[in-house]
């Protein structure tokens, strides 16, 4: 099942109503309220319990609107974050499809920087059904750095360019030799801002010059082993033995996927 509440951009996709059911949300459309929140272009994954969560859940007044608390690409500009502007261009939706097999998501969050440097802000999330998510972020975006976030509840730990926080695994494929960051918002944040528990994970991406350039892979409880490639494919290990594969179309949005017996274009 998967509803797309096309006011507020909203897209839910759940692999069924069973009380083991994998559910994903992700935004894209209007940021027009003062208190909405900072987080066009970020989602949400829940198997039992949060997975990705918005970090504002664990805060102590829930009203935590900023970009470092939702699982979205931070851009950095003079060691500052680009806001997200409120009554701007809506986000635009690129691409939605939703099949037994997989949910592919597309979105181009620049309109709502109205920042004549951030030109594009592109990411596509493809969803293998019931848990791995391969998602890849490109962003233009004039003398700014870029930072990959990723919120959650339960304390990771970094291996290399992988991390594990309870039953997700988080796989980073480019930029490749990652160095992972961890954010531990009870202990690492200034005393006036330390009533918050959770974890985020940074993956900041300032090498050399045009696009900046992500493509992770998560993995719920162990569904994926590993995962190698770059911003053009992705071979992603399987749990008991198998490969899936993913190839991204150059310089568009869409591509293609085989997993076991399975295997569609997206886009």
């Amino acid at each position: 099942p998967a509803y797309h509440a096309v006011g507020t951009g909203h897209v839910f996709a759940r692999t069924g109503w069973e009380e083991d059911a994998t559910w994903l949300g992700f935004i894209s459309g209007p940021y027009t309220q003062s208190h909405a929140h900072h987080d066009q272009g970020s989602f949400l994954f829940y198997r039992g319990d949060h997975l990705a969560y918005d970090a504002n859940a664990g805060s102590h007044s829930g009203i935590r609107q900023e970009e470092e608390m939702h699982n979205l690409v931070r851009i950095v500009r003079g060691g500052e974050t680009v806001p997200q502007r409120a009554e701007q261009q809506p986000s635009t939706t690129l691409a939605l499809a939703n099949d037994e097999a997989f949910s592919y998501f597309a979105t181009d969050v620049a309109p709502v920087y109205a920042d004549e440097q951030i030109t594009s802000v592109v990411r596509e999330i493809l969803w293998l059904k019931p848990g791995i998510l391969v998602i890849r972020d490109r962003i233009a975006a004039g003398g700014a750095t870029a930072v990959y976030q990723l919120n959650v509840p339960t304390q990771p730990t970094v291996n290399g360019a992988e991390a594990t926080a309870g039953a997700l695994d988080l796989f980073v494929v480019e930029p490749a030799g990652a160095n992972l960051d961890v954010v531990d918002y009870e202990n690492d944040l200034p005393p006036d801002e330390q009533s918050m528990s959770g974890y985020r994970i940074d993956v900041p991406n300032s090498s050399g010059s045009g696009d900046r350039v992500f493509v992770t892979v998560l993995s719920i409880a162990g569904a994926a082993t590993g995962a190698s490639g770059d911003d053009e494919g992705v071979t992603i290990d399987l749990a008991g033995g198998g490969e899936a594969t993913v190839t991204f179309d150059d310089g568009a949005i869409g591509g293609s996927f085989e997993m076991g017996e399975e295997g569609a274009t997206f886009g």
